[in-house]
């Protein structure tokens, strides 16, 4: 059941939705005993989707991710050669919008935190190759960019598993294209809504050398296959080539567990692009949700470390005082407040010349 505070007084279509999700579950737990499902429309799908995403407002999550090329063995089947191991710890507390990554790359010398508050954005090197001792930290008015990057995976949303780039949640990317199609099949002895939908995109511009400039749908065609039996939990997500075409890259989970009544999470996910003949494998150590996740959303910097503050243009040492303070670039912020306050001390000045004027031509 949604937590009344976090979302106050259920609207009608909350409690519409509520209603729905006990009897969906009902009527599969019955179902299941003749090996059927009930038919649902999209709609239907989509609001029992959401309300288990709203279960979640905020998250803690430690992991390991492993990448690499996969490579044909003398037998015959692929296999993943790793090149790249990363021991991660993400927060996110989807409410204020704080979110809070750590990463140690594991072959490499290489540490990193990242931290957005909503606002601020910071960042911590702690640990880079051919630099050590020396800790360079980073103050912007935007989120870092390994909280953004695509390319390191990220529980953003569950139960897309950070696979459905053009949307959100799973929710929407069902809920907002102009075709779905649902139907059952089903995959390792259970029976599994598929759910075939293309994703609305974005239109992205693009200049060819010879300057003429296009712009490209970013719109992509995924399969879903949603588990009943785990509070319709994706088991699997692929992204085919074009509607009818072939699967260029999938996503699969298992291991799945229930951390909080009625809440199912996985704890090993599996990517995979033929494309790129590349792969990632997320293994899942700790979760926390809601009241027991720790989101931390500012970094603190030890004294001596290396600081850039971009949103002032000043580069300097943390702790250190002002004496390290050196004027890197002149920022559209600073410069707005160096002639705001010019500005403000010119007309303080004028207007005491004028005061001290007529207070003189008075005393005559």
């Amino acid at each position: 059941m949604l937590r009344s505070d976090v979302y106050g007084k259920f609207p009608t279509k909350s409690v519409r939705t509520c209603f729905l999700v006990f009897v969906l579950f009902s009527t599969v737990l019955a179902e299941n005993l003749r090996g059927e499902l009930p038919s649902l429309t999209r709609e239907q799908l989509a609001d029992v989707i959401q309300v288990q995403e709203n279960r979640i407002q905020a998250f803690q999550v430690k992991y390991r991710l492993t990448g690499g090329e996969y490579k044909e063995t003398e037998s015959g089947k692929r296999e993943l050669v790793t090149d790249v191991i990363i021991d991660c710890e993400y927060a996110h507390d989807i409410g204020k919008g704080h979110k809070y990554l750590h990463e140690k790359w594991v072959k490499e010398d290489l540490e990193m935190k990242y931290a957005y508050d909503g606002k601020t954005g910071t960042k911590l090197w702690l640990k880079q190759p051919g630099d050590p001792g020396r800790m360079y930290g980073r103050i912007m008015p935007d989120p870092p960019e390994g909280l953004v990057d695509q390319a390191i995976w990220k529980p953003d949303a569950w139960s897309g598993y950070g696979f459905i780039e053009e949307s959100d949640t799973l929710s929407s990317a069902i809920r907002n294209p102009r075709k779905v199609e649902v139907t059952t099949e089903e995959l390792d002895g259970e029976e599994l809504y598929r759910v075939t939908f293309v994703a609305t995109g974005k239109k992205e511009k693009w200049v060819d050398p010879a300057g003429r400039t296009s712009w490209i749908d970013t719109s992509g065609t995924y399969v879903a296959w949603l588990s009943p039996q785990k509070s319709l939990q994706a088991v699997k997500i692929a992204e085919l080539r074009g509607p009818g075409g072939d699967a260029i890259s999938f996503c699969s989970a298992s291991d799945f567990r229930e951390i909080s009544p009625g809440v199912w999470l996985p704890h090993r996910l599996e990517k995979s692009s033929i494309r790129r003949e590349r792969g990632s494998l997320i293994e899942i150590d700790t979760t926390a949700i809601n009241e027991k996740a720790s989101v931390i959303s500012r970094l603190e910097f030890a004294p001596g470390t290396y600081m850039k503050n971009e949103r002032w243009g000043i580069e300097y040492r943390a702790g250190r005082g002002l004496s390290t303070v050196r004027l890197e670039t002149v920022t559209k912020t600073l410069m707005v407040y160096l002639i705001f306050g010019m500005v403000l001390i010119s007309g303080i000045s004028i207007l005491l010349y004028y005061k001290y004027r007529i207070r003189k031509k008075s005393s005559l």
